[in-house]
């Protein structure tokens, strides 16, 4: 995305038009259907449905955005329901596409920015991310450790031409 007055390549903060809190850019970006390693044999549109237990609403999702894990979520969005009206994260009528959450995404973020850690600095893994952690605990330090070590290995392999 090009924003005027901003050197190209620049984060740049996003804020919530209700809330005006700051909201996820890109660290935990969704694509499309472009790398086929990743991404494989992924339906170019899905048919969703309204959360309300008695409504019954489904659309189509023709442009459905996925996770960057492997193997790749669809990222699950709020969307208002034209039958209900009820707002709501819509999920996929098929129950064996994975799923991810857009909330998980940007709570994650920010436990790594309250941490002093800019996820935009370091390779995208949403291994190390979302990783196992112990019962109870929120211990971000090891996982920081990893990106540390990934972007390490990343810019060596770079400065080689190996990238």
């Amino acid at each position: 995305m090009l924003v005027l007055g901003v050197r190209p390549n620049s984060v740049v903060p996003r804020k919530c038009s209700g809330c005006k809190r700051e909201v996820l850019d890109d660290v935990f970006a969704y694509y499309p259907r472009c790398n086929p390693k990743i991404y494989g044999d992924l339906p170019s549109e899905i048919e969703i449905q309204c959360p309300r237990a008695n409504c019954g609403g489904r659309k189509i999702d023709e442009n459905p955005h996925w996770t960057y894990h492997i193997p790749a979520k669809f990222l699950i969005c709020s969307h208002r329901c034209t039958s209900c009206g009820f707002p709501g994260s819509w999920n996929p009528t098929d129950r064996n596409i994975p799923t991810f959450h857009s909330a998980s995404c940007t709570r994650m973020w920010k436990l790594f920015k309250d941490a002093g850690c800019e996820l935009s600095d370091y390779p995208h893994i949403p291994s190390i991310y979302f990783g196992k952690q112990k019962k109870g605990r929120n211990d971000l330090a090891p996982r920081i450790k990893r990106l540390q070590a990934a972007k390490k290995e990343f810019d060596k392999r770079l400065g080689s031409g190996k990238a």
